[in-house]
């Protein structure tokens, strides 16, 4: 449902605190209809590569191993816990979905013990095919000592939502076994959550945390030993901040690539997923802001979607970032936005506590009105956090400050979001908020997400009659 309210520009950040909370107290009923019409505005772009929309395919390299008729069934035996993928070559979706199947391969190495990610051409070997039933391109399917689960298509085609359905079949989770895994684990990933724990820890709410988000990424190191190394680690990178920078591909033997920013430093390593026949091998220089990238091996360019590591210069970090101290047990996480680094402070055998800790931070704290984040306030998460709104013909600079003050008290509780009266999106809100088209005005607007069953519903329309009755 919404709620709508309306405040001055005058209006100091705690008054916007105290009335966002207010009506929060004060639930009202479902308005459904335009709820889910909202919703139809969200198109399901997640996990969708839209670099080759006008323009066919070009080979690739690809991590994952390439399966034949003649060995796949050698293959599932000596690797009983697999996820295959049923493709076709010339399929422009099955080409789509081939480098997140090469990122979910790498995670997913990392379980223990690993699970494999393989892929077969079931347009070549249609018996294959025939014998899983397959009758579309691409398809995904986990094989789990015999058993035979589906993918579903409409949970997206992400890296990430391919590792949530692995997850979600074979209860596991990522683990570090060593110092040098956690740089695989967070240089490939934007919201990055790490739990740190001692012997005989159990850690059960941070397994179950980890099943709850699509788009963060969790890993663990357990034993007091692994775990001090790792946190150790954390606390460096926590100060330093690295990056992934997509280098691409290149025809030629050198590339030159901007970089987010001054005073970094590149590996030469690739840190996308890698197969060992593949003798790429690589030099970064940085001069300023650019990173000169070259092959070494040989004087030709490459064909994967080359991809380096970049930190800030420690000498640097140390003289102007705070510095961070992570302990055992704990619980960490990385993201892109705010301060970028936090260590949890609540109590580690709260699932419920620990999810609202997360929900809070893998947004910023106040987010301008597009798919993405759209899609993030309104998705039906393990906490369900409405979404305040500052909606706007024009932009209002105080108006905005305020809300950005106000952000910090209610973070956790309330999404806060800008949005203009420019696209589809923000009008369709605008008009769900009561704002009339040719009005002017700055709107604060309230939108709570729920998914009720429609037992539920009723018995709030009932509650709804009888307080009507009553008045």
């Amino acid at each position: 449902f919404w709620v709508g309210f309306r405040l001055l520009v005058s209006e100091s950040p705690s008054q916007i605190s105290r009335c966002a909370m207010g009506v929060l107290r004060h639930r009202c009923m479902n308005r459904s209809a335009e709820f889910t019409l909202f919703l139809l505005l969200l198109p399901a772009v997640a996990g969708f590569d839209w670099g080759g929309v006008f323009g066919s395919p070009t080979q690739q390299q690809h991590a994952t191993d390439e399966l034949h008729d003649s060995d796949f069934d050698d293959f599932l035996k000596q690797h009983p816990v697999t996820a295959i993928l049923f493709y076709a070559p010339w399929c422009f979706y099955s080409q789509q979905i081939m480098p997140a199947w090469d990122i979910a391969a790498q995670k997913l190495m990392l379980h223990d013990p690993p699970v494999h990610l393989a892929k077969i051409d079931a347009h070549r070997y249609g018996l294959v095919g025939d014998r899983f039933d397959v009758s579309a391109f691409p398809s995904m399917k986990l094989f789990v000592d015999g058993a035979v689960f589906e993918f579903d298509s409409d949970l997206g085609r992400s890296w990430q939502q391919i590792v949530k359905w692995v997850n979600r079949h074979i209860d596991r989770d990522h683990v570090l076994k060593n110092v040098e895994d956690v740089d695989h684990y967070l240089n490939d990933n934007d919201l990055n959550v790490v739990g740190l724990f001692a012997d005989n820890a159990t850690g059960t709410s941070f397994l179950k945390s980890a099943r709850h988000f699509s788009d963060v990424m969790f890993a663990e190191a357990r034993g007091s030993d692994i775990a001090t190394q790792v946190a150790k680690h954390l606390s460096t990178h926590a100060t330093l901040t690295c990056e992934t920078v997509q280098v691409g591909k290149n025809r030629e033997n050198s590339k030159q690539v901007s970089l987010p920013r001054a005073f970094m430093h590149c590996g030469s390593q690739p840190r996308n997923p890698q197969r060992p026949e593949w003798t790429d091998s690589f030099s970064a220089a940085v001069e300023g802001t650019v990173v000169t990238v070259r092959r070494s091996d040989n004087s030709d360019g490459w064909e994967q979607n080359l991809q380096l590591k970049c930190c800030d210069d420690e000498k640097h970090a140390a003289e102007n970032k705070e510095k961070h101290h992570v302990t055992v047990p704990s619980v960490v996480m990385f993201m892109p936005h705010d301060e970028r680094f936090a260590i949890y402070d609540g109590d580690l055998e709260n699932v419920h506590a620990l999810d609202r800790w997360i929900m809070a931070r893998r947004t910023p704290m106040l987010m301008r009105l597009n798919q993405e984040n759209a899609e993030k306030i309104f998705e039906a998460g393990p906490e369900r956090i409405p979404g305040l709104f500052l909606i706007s013909q024009e932009p209002d600079d105080r108006l905005e400050v305020v809300l950005r003050k106000a952000s910090r008290g209610l973070r956790g509780r309330v999404f806060v979001c800008i949005a203009g009266r420019s696209t589809q999106l923000e009008r369709r809100l605008a008009s769900i908020a009561g704002i009339e088209e040719e009005s002017s005005e700055s709107v604060l607007t309230l939108i709570e997400p729920h998914a009720n069953s429609g037992v539920q519903q009723q018995q709030q329309q009932q509650q709804q009659q009888q307080q009507q009755q009553q008045q």
